[in-house]
C-alpha cells in the first residue's frame, strides 16, 4: 500500500542525502531552514527531501490550465497523502506548485497554502507565471517558506528583480549546460563560461541566500551523470543538492504506451 501511494504521488524531485557511512564529503555542508524543514548537510545527517508536482500539464484533476480550475477535493486528498507519508517516513516533503498561466498559478498558490504548513516551490512553465506566483506569496506573507523554482541559464533579469523585490530567499539552480552534458558540465553552468552566465552570480544578483542545485535529469541514461553531478556540487561548493529521476521514467513509460 505505501509504495502504490508514493507512485501514485506524482512526480517527485528529490534532494540526496546519501548513508552516513557510505560518503563524507570535505568541504562544510550547507543546512538551509526553509519554512519547517531542514535541508542539506552531510550524508546522514538530515533525511533526504522529496518534492512532489501539483498541477502539472497531464495532471487528470487540472480542468482548465488557463482558468486555474481543477478538483478541489481530489487534489487536497493528494496533499493529504503526502503530508501522511512525511509522517510514516520521516521524510520531508515540499510542494511543488507548476502552472501553465499567472492566473492560474494565483489561485494554486492560495489553494496549497491554505492547506499545507510545509515549504511551497514556485515552478511555471514561464516567466509572466513565475512571477505571479513569487507576487502572490509575498502578498500571502509565504516569503520564508516559498523555493523559487528556478533560475536558469536563461533567466531574465526581470525575474531575477522580482525574486528580490518579493523577498525570497531561497531557489533552485538549475545547472544545465546544452554545450556539455557530463557532470562537469552541469558545474561549469554554476560557475559560467564563455557560453553562458553563470547561475551563482545570477542568484546573488537576485538576492538569493539559500542555493540549492537540480543537476537536471534529461533521460533516463543522464541520470547516471545527475547523481554523479550531485557529489560534485557538494564536494565543490556544499550546497543541498538533487534531481528529479521520476521525470525521465514517467516520460518513458508513457512514450511506451504510444
Amino acid at each position: 500500500m505505501f509504495l502504490k501511494k508514493l507512485r501514485e504521488l506524482i512526480n517527485v524531485f528529490y534532494f540526496f542525502n546519501y548513508g552516513e557511512s557510505m560518503l563524507k564529503f570535505s568541504v562544510e555542508q550547507k543546512i538551509y531552514k526553509i519554512g519547517n524543514i531542514e535541508i542539506g548537510g552531510q550524508p546522514g545527517q538530515l533525511p533526504t527531501a522529496l518534492f512532489g508536482n501539483l498541477f502539472y500539464k497531464g495532471m487528470p484533476e487540472v480542468t482548465d490550465h488557463k482558468e486555474g480550475r481543477f478538483d478541489k477535493e481530489r487534489v487536497e486528498s493528494w496533499i493529504r497523502i503526502a503530508e501522511e507519508l512525511s509522517r510514516e517516513t520521516s521524510v520531508p516533503h515540499i510542494m511543488d506548485v507548476t502552472a501553465l498561466y499567472p492566473k492560474a498559478m494565483e489561485k494554486y498558490v492560495r489553494f496549497v497554502a491554505e492547506r499545507t504548513e510545509n515549504p511551497i516551490s514556485i515552478n511555471g512553465a514561464n516567466s509572466e507565471t513565475r512571477i505571479a506566483g513569487l507576487k502572490t506569496a509575498k502578498e500571502l506573507g509565504l516569503e520564508d517558506r516559498v523555493i523559487f523554482n528556478g533560475i536558469m541559464p536563461e533567466t531574465s533579469e526581470k525575474e531575477l528583480e522580482a525574486v528580490k523585490e518579493c523577498g525570497v530567499t531561497a531557489a533552485i539552480l538549475i545547472a544545465s549546460n546544452e554545450y556539455d552534458f557530463s557532470p562537469d558540465g552541469r558545474i561549469s553552468a554554476l560557475k559560467g563560461s564563455e557560453y553562458q552566465p553563470s547561475l551563482l552570480e545570477m542568484a546573488e544578483r537576485a538576492g538569493v541566500e539559500n542555493m540549492l542545485v537540480d543537476t537536471v535529469v534529461y533521460d533516463v541514461p543522464s541520470i547516471a551523470y545527475a547523481a554523479e553531478a550531485v557529489k560534485q556540487v557538494k564536494e565543490t561548493f556544499g550546497f543541498p543538492a538533487g534531481c528529479s529521476p521520476a521525470n525521465a521514467t514517467f516520460e518513458w513509460r508513457r512514450r511506451k504506451e504510444f
